[in-house]
């Protein structure tokens, strides 16, 4: 088992990797006046009874359905009613025990249950190392993810690797676009290992562990430097400007699958920004390789618009994104719609010439 500390101005927490890490969870328990778990149907399905072995018979389970479409209005206040219904106090401990939209949804409802419980994030997917760390939390509005939300830390991260054994391509492929984005923004060693797998093997492999302690520390040194996001940890969101407007355009892609397409359009903006190469011949081919869907219409231009332009990034109708000046040299540009739209629609037309899978 691997240990990180994270050291925010909101606290201190550990982050447990390995096999056997749901034992850390035991003094946390046992603190605990309550133990409420929160997680969807396919994670309570496949790996409930593991973590049912480190909980008392008394701790309350509420599941969800998967998907990005349970971080909703909706589906925070049944967890809030289920949460007074069982007279659930402030000494209790939510366990967030799944994927990002586990994370998010459990602690967002942690974060404002009498003004704040606490919460330990379990995550059972990869791409949940990026979304479990740094204490972002929030639920979607129509208009735009996770617009409603708080900074929020949770008191532990337990990574339960075993756990990752039963997630599909598609999870893997999720996971491994953000550990990419850590390469880009921070880790050029990092980025240049991943980018020469040919098939996702690797990623179950031994030296996984290895390379998702090199992303997490990336996470990790962003997170202790700019908590609030109020400079440097905005460059976490490469990516993720124009990937969360595809990811609204098209449900059928999960985030990283999308921050991938978003990528893409970040890496495009740094060329013709700042007249650099930046190989993106070289990226596509590699999301290719790995079967990513590259799901790009030249007709979407205008919707992917209005997403943009909801964006929580965006400031004075400004549309914010994470460029690159060099790999590991990120920096933030804003744009008008005026200056964007032109661009994306040029990038759409000769993006979806190129990659050959739009609908």
């Amino acid at each position: 088992m691997k240990q990180l500390q994270v050291k925010t101005h909101q606290g201190e927490y550990p982050i447990y990797i390995g096999d056997g890490c749901l034992n850390e969870l035991t003094p946390f328990i046992q603190k605990a006046t309550q133990v409420v778990v929160i997680t969807d149907e396919t994670v309570y399905e496949l790996h409930y009874q593991t973590l049912a072995h480190v909980l008392s018979k008394e701790a309350l389970v509420y599941v969800i359905k998967p998907g990005e479409a349970s971080k909703s209005f909706e589906v925070y206040h049944a967890i809030q009613t289920f949460l007074i219904q069982n007279q659930v106090d402030r000494k209790a401990l939510i366990l967030a025990f799944g994927g990002g939209v586990v994370g998010d949804l459990a602690g967002f409802v942690a974060a404002t249950y009498m003004r704040g419980i606490d919460f330990i994030q379990v995550p059972t997917t990869l791409l949940a190392h990026d979304s479990a760390v740094g204490g972002k939390v929030a639920i979607n509005h129509e208009l735009g993810k996770n617009l409603i939300g708080a900074f929020y830390p949770p008191k532990a991260v337990i990574y339960e690797l075993p756990l990752l054994a039963t997630l599909s391509d598609k999870e893997w492929r999720s996971g491994l676009a953000e550990m990419v984005k850590h390469g880009f923004i921070s880790d050029e060693v990092l980025l240049k290992t991943l980018m020469s797998f040919h098939t996702l093997d690797p990623l179950q492999e031994e030296i996984f562990a290895a390379l998702l302690m090199q992303s997490l520390m990336v996470k990790k040194n962003v997170v202790e430097m700019d908590e609030f996001e109020k400079g440097s940890r905005a460059f976490l969101n490469f990516g993720h400007t124009f990937g969360h407007a595809i990811e609204l355009d098209e449900k059928s892609l999960s985030h990283g699958e999308a921050v991938a397409i978003g990528i893409i359009f970040a890496l495009y903006l740094s060329k013709k920004t700042f007249k650099i190469d930046l190989a993106i011949d070289d990226y596509i081919s590699y999301l290719k390789q790995l079967n990513f869907p590259l799901f790009l219409k030249a007709d979407r231009a205008t919707q992917y618009m209005n997403y943009m332009l909801h964006d929580k990034k965006n400031e004075q109708h400004q549309i914010r994104f994470v460029l690159l000046k060099e790999v590991g040299n990120p920096v933030l540009v804003t744009f008008s719609e005026e200056e964007l739209k032109p661009m994306l629609q040029q990038f759409l037309n000769e993006m979806t010439k190129e990659v050959r899978v739009c609908h």
